[in-house]
């Protein structure tokens, strides 16, 4: 009985390969956006849920994300991320989020409706917890009459669990 329990109570504590996390980040957004040389703080909250699915090593994980940056302007989507491995424990993120964006005091992006794509590179920890760096573009896809779209820079610091 001792042993069914030991075995139990490992597989009930044991943290999976791949797990959910909780990604915060801060970085620098409108950056070279031509005559306005100030790029603007930045942070974010990313909620990342468990691979869906693989196309051979590439994970496939749903994302729902929110930034906000000094301006006031708020982005809150919801998409999917790509991760490849390409050195343990180092991973190449792809991901796309359309959303919602709302304009404060800083850029036009043309109407409420963005799409976020991002690319970054992830470094995880024994612990699961991860490190990351990424450029992520937002911009309306064209959709209104103006499409100026939005480039930035971000530092993530996930809490895998």
């Amino acid at each position: 009985m001792r042993p069914l329990l030991t075995l139990l109570a490992c597989l009930l504590l044991a943290s999976p390969a791949f797990s959910q996390s909780l990604f915060v980040g801060v970085g620098a957004d409108s950056i070279g956006e031509g005559d306005d040389d100030d790029a603007e703080l930045l942070l974010s909250l990313e909620y990342r849920a468990i691979p869906i699915f693989a196309l051979g090593r590439v994970g496939f994980e749903p994302i729902v994300t929110g930034e906000v940056d000094a301006e006031g302007d708020v982005f809150v989507g919801a998409g999917l991320l790509a991760r490849a491995p390409i050195g343990n424990p180092v991973t190449v993120t792809l991901s796309v989020a359309p959303g919602y964006y709302n304009e404060g005091d800083g850029q036009d992006l043309g109407g409420p409706f963005e799409i976020r794509s991002q690319i970054g590179l992830a470094y995880r920890f024994v612990s699961g917890n991860e490190i990351s760096i990424a450029y992520q573009h937002k911009s309306n896809a064209g959709i209104y009459d103006e499409n100026p779209g939005v480039d930035s820079v971000l530092v993530s610091y996930g809490f895998g669990f």
